[in-house]
């Protein structure tokens, strides 16, 4: 069975009738009594030529998209405190990205990070990985200073019946696996 794609820049591509490698499906070049209808040569440069425009554009948002997997990846393993082996030794000390280096030097710094361009992962799951593998923000988020104890109490009071909230809508484990993975019996999941 096939699932539809949640993410939203694929949504709108697919929308937009953008399939892979950035074809446009059932786009036509050329128009009836365009003298190009009649010239099939071309009809397939002008069909070559647009492709290629789209393919150029489409290439420097695939090359953003793969830059933010990748130092999202490289992140659980550079921050971790694995040294049990050469390889956990050497992503330790392996250098990184600058785009990753500048992440990780302005949440420790701060506390803050920062969503670029439509990122696949959000703001939350790059604190949940850094404060998981260890990185702890050295101050806080400057907003924590406007606010009375008073305000501060409540809104993380908010924050806190939000996520209860949340959490309590979500299917068990078991029942997502069963249904975003096809296991027949929901218990084996």
């Amino acid at each position: 069975m096939q699932r539809s794609c949640e993410c939203p820049r694929r949504n709108r591509l697919d929308q937009e009738g953008v399939g892979a490698g950035g074809a446009r499906r059932g786009f036509v070049l050329g128009t009836a009594g365009d003298p190009d209808d009649r010239d099939p040569a071309a009809r397939r440069r002008q069909r070559a030529d647009a492709l290629d425009r789209l393919d150029a554009a489409d290439a420097g948002q695939q090359r953003q998209d793969i830059e933010q997997i990748r130092d999202f990846v490289i992140l659980h393993y550079k921050a971790t405190d694995r040294r049990d082996s050469a390889f956990w030794r050497h992503v330790a000390s392996m250098p990184v990205p600058d785009s990753l280096a500048q992440k990780i030097e302005l949440f420790r710094e701060t506390g803050r990070t920062f969503r670029k361009n439509d990122e696949l992962f959000a703001e939350n799951s790059w604190v949940q990985v850094m404060m998981g593998q260890g990185i702890d923000p050295r101050s806080w988020h400057p907003i924590a200073e406007k606010l009375s104890d008073e305000e501060l109490a409540r809104l993380m009071t908010t924050l806190r019946e939000d996520v209860t909230r949340t959490v309590s809508t979500l299917p068990a484990h078991h029942a997502y696996v069963a249904q975003y993975c096809g296991a027949a019996d929901p218990l084996a999941a």
